[in-house]
C-alpha cells in the first residue's frame, strides 16, 4: 500500500519517532501484520487532499499491528490504526 505523507513526518519515521498511524484503506482492502506500506512525499491542500511529490522522500515500514478502527472514511473507504517498528540503522 501506498500513502501519502508530509516530507517532516517522513523524517521523524526514518528517526523512529513516530511509530505509529492512521490511514484509510479502500474497500474491500485491509491491513494486517506482515504488510508493507509505503508512505510517499505530498503536500497538501488547505481541504486535506494531497498530491504526491514527483521524485520525493519515501520510507517503507513493515506492520507490527494493524486494527481497523470500524469508522468509515470518505465513502467506502476504512480507517486503520497501524504501528511499526523503528527502522534499523
Amino acid at each position: 500500500m501506498i500513502a501519502p505523507m508530509p516530507k517532516a513526518e517522513i523524517a521523524r519515521i526514518k528517526r523512529g519517532q513516530t511509530l505509529q498511524a492512521v490511514v484509510p484503506v479502500a474497500a474491500p482492502g485491509e491491513l494486517k501484520t506482515g504488510d508493507q506500506v509505503t508512505f510517499q512525499e505530498a503536500d497538501f491542500d488547505p481541504h486535506q487532499t494531497p498530491t504526491f511529490v514527483d521524485q520525493g522522500e519515501s520510507v517503507t515500514i513493515t506492520l507490527t499491528k494493524a486494527r481497523s478502527s470500524g469508522q468509515p472514511y470518505a465513502g467506502s473507504s476504512m480507517l486503520f490504526t497501524i504501528e511499526w517498528n523503528a527502522p534499523s540503522c
